[in-house]
C-alpha cells in the first residue's frame, strides 16, 4: 500500500525506512547515507547556528524545485551569512564528501538550484552578499549574489549603463527579478549604453560575480 502524509495540504509519498538507500552513489537520485551526511552536518553545527540549518520535511519540500519542473529532496538546507561560512563549509563537503548546491532566488529553469544532497542558501539577508563595486564608466561591475539585476541595472544608470545583467540569466523572461548566479565565477556580457538599451548583446566585456 502507497502511503501519503500532508505538508501544507500538499500530498507527499511517504518513503519507508526499508525503502531508503544507504548506499551513495554521485548522481541525481542516488546520494543515498552511508554515514557522511550525519558526519558533515555534525561538523556544521561549528560553523553555522542550528536555527540557520534546515532538515525538517516542510523546508526539504520547499527547497525540493525551483522555477523549472524537476524535484529533488535535499538531505539538508543550510542558510550562510557571510564568505566566512562558505569557505568553511566547502572545507567540510571536501572532508566527508558531500556534494553541494548553492542557491539564491532558486530561479532556475534547469534545475540548477536544487539537488538530493546539500544546498548552500546564500542570498541577501540584511546586508549580506550585498557588496557592489563599478569601475570607471561602468563598463565592468563586481556585484555579490544577493543583488538583484534590476537592483545592479538601477545603479548603472548613473553610468549611462543599462540591462548589464541580461545575460547572466538567459533563461529569465524578466531578468530584473533574479539574483546574481551563484553557481558562476564570472559571466560575459556588454554593457550597453542607455540608447542601446534593446539592443544588449554578449561580448568580451567581464562582469564579474
Amino acid at each position: 500500500m502507497i502511503r501519503y502524509m500532508s505538508i501544507c495540504g500538499i500530498a507527499v509519498q511517504a518513503v519507508q525506512p526499508s525503502a531508503i538507500s544507504n548506499k551513495f552513489v554521485n548522481h541525481d537520485g542516488q546520494r543515498g547515507d552511508d554515514g557522511r551526511y550525519k558526519a558533515f552536518l555534525n561538523d556544521v553545527a561549528s560553523v553555522v547556528p542550528k536555527k540557520r540549518v534546515y532538515t525538517d520535511p516542510l523546508h526539504l519540500l520547499a527547497y525540493g524545485s525551483d522555477a523549472s519542473f524537476y524535484r529533488l529532496l535535499p538531505k539538508a538546507v543550510i542558510k550562510v551569512h557571510n564568505e566566512q561560512e562558505v569557505q568553511q563549509l566547502l572545507q567540510l563537503s571536501q572532508r566527508h564528501k558531500v556534494p553541494v548546491t548553492f542557491r539564491a532566488a532558486g530561479t532556475s529553469l534547469s534545475g540548477q538550484a536544487i539537488t538530493d544532497s546539500v544546498i548552500i542558501r546564500v542570498g541577501y539577508v540584511g546586508k549580506n552578499f550585498r557588496g557592489i563595486n563599478i569601475q570607471g564608466d561602468g563598463s565592468k561591475v563586481t556585484a555579490e549574489v544577493g543583488l538583484l539585476g534590476g537592483e545592479v541595472n538601477k545603479l548603472l544608470a548613473a553610468h549611462a549603463r543599462c540591462d548589464a545583467l541580461r545575460h547572466t540569466g538567459r533563461a529569465m523572461a524578466r531578468h530584473s527579478h533574479f539574483m546574481i548566479q551563484p553557481t558562476s565565477l564570472m559571466q560575459r556580457c556588454e554593457l550597453q549604453p542607455l540608447d542601446r538599451c534593446n539592443r544588449s548583446r554578449p561580448a568580451g566585456i567581464l562582469l564579474h560575480v
